[in-house]
């Protein structure tokens, strides 16, 4: 019985007391996790921020547009249209399918509508392989929704499994920051150390390139190599959960009157083959015609498939430094012939330049 009684009231304490630890190192949370953990760090502040964003366009989507210097898309288009034009890139690594919805609506809640969102659908994103499942597992995708969003802002987008197993990271975040006392510690008596080094310098990337960041890989990949990853030969076949996703975030962005672009990021031109050879090309072309039937507001900016030799990549899908270039460069001449040929000329909004 009196175990009974004060059990309750140890388990209220701890969580105060973990959610106090939490709040108390929150700006030193980047210092000691991963890079990716800044990164989303970064771009949570400014889905947060008080002063209202005001970008002309924006990107979505995982770690391969996550390449994209939109600090150069603004520049360039900008230049051609003979006006203002801003880019930014909220793209975040194993962003998963379901948070493109949660973003958007993130977005526009706390900000200016954007004219225009370019999302990079991959043809093995509409397969569900990445998206987040009705069960306990804790993916990669998991661990990205709870750091970028709150257990409330969460409450009834994810099936009771999955929010259930979104607790479990939350309450792993707090109990982390308690192993991580020492760490802490240091980190407040030493602020400007190694670690604080590397976050100034991924979040100077971060501002330079408006979200852009493009990181390197430890081991290039070899063409033998590539043969040997399952998603060499994956088929695309389009499941059910994951065009219900893409279709609430197009959804959202139809009521709201913005236009959505579908740009996608370069495939190898090995895997691109087996594509075509398979029919996953053609069946991710037909997903893609559905989509810009059923939804006015969605348009392709081409090419839908995008072949590069390997020599322009990391590995399966990530884009070296020399693919980016090519890409970045790609994508904004595509952006920019878009918009010359619908230009109204110039821009009546009051001239905001958004936050990087």
């Amino acid at each position: 019985m009196l175990f009974s009684r004060r059990w309750p009231r140890a388990l209220i304490l701890c969580l105060l007391l973990l959610a106090v630890t939490e709040f108390a190192v929150r700006e030193f949370r980047p210092h000691f996790l991963t890079q990716t953990s800044g990164l989303i760090a970064h771009k949570k502040a400014l889905l947060n921020s008080p002063e209202p964003l005001n970008y002309d366009a924006i990107i979505l989507g995982d770690s391969q547009i996550l390449r994209v210097d939109a600090t150069y898309m603004s520049e360039k288009i900008s230049a051609a249209l003979g006006r203002p034009f801003t880019v930014y890139n909220f793209a975040i690594p194993n962003h998963g399918l379901r948070t493109y919805p949660l973003l958007i609506k993130k977005y526009l809640a706390h900000h200016r509508r954007p004219q225009f969102i370019l999302i990079a659908i991959a043809p093995i994103a509409t397969t569900g392989e990445w998206s987040i499942r009705d069960s306990f597992e804790r993916t990669s995708s998991l661990y990205s929704l709870a750091e970028l969003y709150s257990l409330a802002e969460l409450s009834g987008t994810l099936p009771r499994k999955t929010f259930l197993a979104m607790v479990t990271i939350k309450i792993e975040s707090l109990s982390t920051l308690v192993l991580y006392r020492a760490r802490i510690r240091e980190l407040l008596q030493n602020p400007n150390g190694e670690n604080a080094e590397r976050v100034r310098t991924q979040h100077q990337q971060l501002k330079r390139y408006s979200g852009g960041h493009l990181t390197r890989l430890r081991v290039r990949m070899t063409p033998d190599e590539l043969k040997t990853v399952k998603y060499y030969d994956w088929p695309v076949y389009p499941s059910p959960e994951a065009v219900s996703w893409y279709k609430e975030a197009f959804r959202t962005t139809r009521d709201s009157g913005i236009q959505v672009l579908i740009a996608n990021t370069p495939l190898p031109e090995e895997i691109t083959r087996n594509r075509d050879r398979d029919g996953s090309t053609r069946r991710y072309t037909d997903l893609i015609r559905e989509f810009t039937t059923e939804f006015d507001n969605v348009e392709v900016l081409p090419p839908l498939v995008r072949s590069y030799s390997f020599e322009n990549f990391e590995d399966w899908h990530h884009v070296n430094q020399q693919g980016a270039q090519r890409f970045i460069k790609e994508l904004t001449d595509g952006l920019t012939a878009y918009l010359t040929a619908r230009d109204p000329g110039p821009d009546t909004r009051p001239d905001v330049p958004g936050r990087n």
